[in-house]
């Protein structure tokens, strides 16, 4: 879903590897890149539910 995101948005669609690694990216402050591996590990309850 990321490297879709990404794609429509620059054109280009990274790696996987790419991606794991930009989120490890030491340039991020550790708290987003905390909020950015729950988001891809589904660490976080949102939108819509399925009920």
């Amino acid at each position: 879903m990321t490297q879709h995101a990404t794609r429509d948005i620059s054109g280009s669609t990274p790696s996987p590897q790419k991606v794991w690694k930009a989120i490890r990216s030491k340039d991020l402050p550790r708290i987003i890149r905390g909020f950015l591996w729950k988001n891809l590990h589904g660490g976080y309850k949102i939108g819509d539910s399925g009920t």
